[in-house]
């Protein structure tokens, strides 16, 4: 799947590229508009204002857990839920109320959706069927689509003899039939194994760039979402917490939630002791943290409670004192991999933290008693009730 596509696709990928941004003026910046979006099931709520854009060629990943509305957001795009509030726009055209068969839409979903009584060859030319396509041009339509996805020669079966990751390439051939200029991935890779859900992630995400198709792809997965997309949009409780590309939200999350959906965290509870103007200083169970920073947020007063975090290649793990910062803790494992350590200790007063460290250099063990630290510039934190980014 990871071949470029026949001269010939690319000939009519060029010129329908081409045709495309002749005959619209829409700026790239917002080739899809997503404005104050809110949606009911009942009396749940699933979605709260959300308001997003998405570039032309853009690759967009809804990352979130279940229930989080990344799905029904992804729904009401594709015309198969009509939102309650807002508006959607493709290419600055209002397809808010268009049915799903009016908006170009390609959509690949999790179980596939594939026709199990027709062959490989009906089910990715089914599309263009629908359109009234003259058969001749159907069928070579789709022996460029099976070879673009690596399936030449598997247009006779039916979707029984394939393999499930055979089965997504088929589904996701037939979304690209008929040129969409908008394609919607609904977890594809859900069910799928690790090794085959990460050869798919980037054959897709290679192909996506390839054809230059505007993407936005539903996912609970991080490492998945974290590789193949040019930005991440972090769904939390139906509502929009942060749309960043994946290195800033990593580094910079504007909230907790998003601090959690990307990477590992370490998290812990504290009391502001400082004052107004000083440096910001926490207290844990296990003492006293602190924070030098140029801005001293309102809500960092005396006595308020904050939720801390650090990831864990910030923790550092040593038999020596460190820095300020530093616990007595004990070492509950220590995971020897190629090229890096992973740690899980714990502190005198139960705080348990998770230390990733690169090299072999740490002469740390299980069982050893160890002090356990992080510089100051790399501890976040965060409104205890909000969630939101303080420092």
């Amino acid at each position: 799947m990871g071949r470029s596509p026949s001269p010939r696709i690319r000939m009519q990928l060029r010129s329908s590229s081409m045709s495309n941004e002749a005959s619209h003026s829409v700026d790239d910046q917002a080739f899809v508009e997503i404005s104050n979006v809110t949606h009911y099931y009942g009396d749940v709520r699933a979605l709260r204002d959300v308001s997003l854009g998405v570039a032309r060629g853009e690759f967009l990943s809804l990352l979130g857990p279940s229930g989080s509305g990344k799905t029904t957001l992804l729904r009401i795009l594709a015309g198969i839920e009509l939102p309650r509030a807002g508006a959607v726009r493709i290419r600055g055209r209002d397809v808010t109320l268009l049915p799903p068969e009016a908006r170009g839409i390609g959509v690949v979903f999790q179980n596939y959706a594939l026709f199990p009584h027709m062959s490989v060859s009906a089910n990715i030319g089914y599309p263009l069927q629908v359109r009234r396509l003259p058969k001749a041009q159907i069928r070579t339509r789709v022996d460029e689509l099976l070879d673009l996805v690596d399936l030449t020669g598997y247009g006779p079966r039916r979707p029984s003899e394939l393999s499930g990751g055979q089965q997504q390439r088929v589904a996701l051939a037939r979304a690209l039939a008929f040129h969409p200029e908008l394609l919607l991935l609904d977890e594809p890779f859900g069910a799928l194994d690790r090794r085959l859900r990460e050869q798919l992630g980037l054959a897709v995400r290679l192909l996506q760039r390839e054809l230059g198709v505007t993407t936005i792809f539903v996912t609970h997965d991080q490492d998945e979402a974290f590789t193949m997309s040019t930005r991440i949009a972090v769904m939390h409780e139906g509502e929009l917490m942060q749309i960043a590309e994946p290195t800033t939200i990593y580094r910079t999350p504007s909230d907790i939630h998003s601090a959690r959906t990307i990477g590992t965290l370490n998290e812990f509870q504290g009391t502001v002791i400082s004052e107004p103007g000083e440096r910001v200083s926490i207290r844990i169970t296990d003492g006293s943290v602190h924070r030098d920073t140029r801005t001293h947020p309102a809500e960092l007063r005396r006595g308020a409670s904050v939720s801390c975090a650090v990831r864990p290649e910030h923790v550092r793990v040593s038999h020596e004192r460190m820095g300020e910062s530093d616990f007595t803790s004990t070492v509950l494992a220590a995971i020897e991999g190629g090229g890096w350590r992973r740690f899980q200790v714990k502190t005198a007063q139960g705080l348990v933290l998770m230390s990733t460290a690169s090299g072999r250099s740490s002469a740390v063990y299980d069982g050893d008693d160890a002090y356990v630290g992080f510089a100051d510039n790399t501890l976040m934190m965060f409104d205890a009730e909000s969630g939101s980014r303080l420092i």
